[in-house]
């Protein structure tokens, strides 16, 4: 984390789908009210997985990836 912005989350491809980036998410949601994060727009996986997290309309960045604030 830089102020409230998430650089990264990073799965273990064999550990995806079993719950452990949405129980990173919530740990780091209790301690930090507002988490922005950007995800490649060609990264389908991870834009399904902060749609629905996310509580803000995403946005488009001149680099081709989608701010999000969760």
């Amino acid at each position: 984390m830089t102020g409230h912005h998430l650089s990264g989350l990073f799965v273990r491809s064999t550990c995806r789908s079993t719950g452990i980036g949405r129980a990173l998410l919530t740990h780091l949601k209790a301690r930090h009210p507002l988490i922005t994060l950007q995800v490649y727009q060609n990264n389908q996986r991870a834009l399904a997985f902060t749609n629905g997290r996310a509580s803000l309309p995403s946005t488009r960045t001149p680099s081709q990836r989608q701010a999000r604030s969760i």
